[in-house]
């Protein structure tokens, strides 16, 4: 019987590699009293057993060639390795001119759509409850150019007190970062007026608490030393 060495699993014949771990199949022995199979033990190599030549994976049943295209911007150059769910390939953006890692799934898995319909169930009633309150409308105040300059002024402004270390402060200035995405995919005009109230409100706050702190920390070192 033939079994993974890492997580125990029995496997067919026919598998070159363990399907979850990616290890290398092992010949196990009989069953010990357990009823569980039982692999050889692994004993220290000696300096002159160790095999020091470049180990080559087991080739994929799906494995992309060098000179395959991902997508249109991305072109494989070689296999860097593979494990049990797929496998990391070399590839260069052909416009950049520079090289990345892309992990690509195996073709058993990508074609699974469990896992895509059950984010669909949970994903589609708030898809619809948001489609409900934001739409096109009011595009008019989207695509004046002074409306164009503010809302990238706000924005700017959001992601610089996003970025610093002001406590309890990322969820509200991330979510309306995330107001104004969603008024500038829908088109929403109506949307994006409240992320403009939102965000001036915000800013406002922001700025007097941080004043008034800087002023009372200020007052307790003046007093303290």
């Amino acid at each position: 019987m033939r079994v993974c060495p890492l997580c125990m699993r029995e496997l067919l014949p026919s598998d070159t590699t363990c399907p979850d771990d990616g290890a290398v199949p092992v010949e196990a022995a009989d069953q010990g009293d357990s009823g569980a199979p039982t692999v050889p033990r692994a004993r220290r190599l000696g300096s002159s057993e160790v095999d020091t030549s470049p180990v080559t994976p087991a080739p994929l049943a799906d494995q992309l060639e060098p000179g395959t295209m991902l997508g249109k911007a991305y072109r494989v150059e070689r296999l860097i390795g593979h494990g049990g769910m797929g496998a990391v390939y070399e590839v260069e953006h052909l416009r950049l001119q520079k090289r990345f890692a892309a992990k690509v799934l195996r073709h058993e898995y990508a074609q699974d759509t469990t896992a895509l319909a059950r984010f669909e169930r949970m994903v589609d009633p708030w898809l619809a409850r948001l489609e409900r309150i934001v739409r096109p409308r009011m595009t008019a105040v989207l695509d004046h150019p002074l409306a164009t300059i503010f809302t990238g002024l706000l924005l700017l402004l959001l992601g610089l007190l996003l970025a610093l270390p002001i406590p309890l402060t990322n969820y509200v200035f991330g979510g309306l970062i995330l107001l104004y995405a969603l008024a500038l995919l829908e088109r929403d005009g109506a949307l994006m007026l409240a992320a403009w109230g939102l965000g001036i409100v915000a800013l406002v706050t922001t700025g007097a608490l941080s004043g008034g702190l800087i002023t009372a920390l200020q007052g307790w070192i003046d007093t303290t030393f």
